[in-house]
């Protein structure tokens, strides 16, 4: 319990005789006897997980193990760059985005995350890292031409050369000119549809709310006029828009 109220959240709640509940406790305990079934010699975590991973050290000691190595990450800030990259609050990069989405996303980041993701992210020598980072400081790279630099390499181990190419070209065309992708998915209407249930059947959007909320936003298009109704009824061919890059053809 003493190591436990070592931690600061647990520390100042304590003091302040604000509730802790038990499973709050007890996953530190879970997570760091993992450490002890496995006989881990090391673990790899994020900054958040400190606490935990050194918890695992303190059992295998205690389990007359030797304490594990620690390998700790720094968090990555997500799209919006102020909270971490986490699914739930739906500013991350997927691993199993496609190449235009993953390009997209990371053409959408703002021009102060970059040198933190070109630090975390890429492969890059340091050399070319403090190049990168001086031309950014020094206003001798334009931020869209750094950007579209930086999101090329972070890119590359997961795709090869041709299809990052013919995303940034995608791009280009849809975001600078203004223009629709070359290829949408496509939704076969069967009768009247209205616009929200055909962006939840298509998993444009995760929720109901969260399509009413765009619209609200103005950020729904039906064939290029902006969209006021979210429950507009559907009766011709179309392409809806929902966001920046979220495109559907409706037939």
């Amino acid at each position: 319990m003493a190591r436990l109220l070592e931690r600061d959240d647990f520390a100042k709640r304590y003091d302040q005789q604000t509730p802790i509940a038990i499973h709050e406790l007890l996953y530190p305990l879970l997570q760091g006897y993992d450490s002890v079934v496995l006989q881990s010699d090391i673990e790899v975590g994020a900054t958040d997980q400190t606490f935990n991973l050194l918890m695992g050290r303190q059992l295998q000691q205690a389990y007359g193990q030797p304490p594990q190595r620690l390998i700790m990450t720094p968090l990555i800030e997500g799209l919006d760059g102020v909270a971490k990259m986490s699914k739930s609050l739906g500013n991350y990069i997927s691993l199993t985005d496609t190449a235009p989405d993953m390009f997209g996303k990371l053409m959408s980041i703002g021009d102060t995350l970059m040198p933190r993701y070109a630090t975390l992210l890429t492969n890059w020598s340091d050399s070319t890292l403090h190049e990168f980072i001086d031309n950014l400081g020094n206003h001798r790279l334009h931020p869209r031409d750094a950007k579209e630099q930086l999101a090329k390499a972070i890119m590359a181990p997961f795709f090869d050369d041709h299809r990052i190419n013919d995303a940034a070209s995608e791009f280009k065309r849809v975001f600078s000119q203004q223009e629709y992708p070359e290829e949408m998915p496509v939704f076969e209407r069967r009768g009247t549809h209205r616009l929200v249930d055909i962006a939840m059947e298509t998993q444009m959007v995760t929720s109901k709310k969260e399509f009413i909320r765009l619209v609200a936003q103005g950020a729904v298009t039906w064939n290029g006029e902006l969209v006021n109704i979210a429950t507009l009824p559907i009766e011709t061919k179309g392409i809806l828009k929902v966001g920046k890059r979220r495109f559907l053809t409706i037939q």
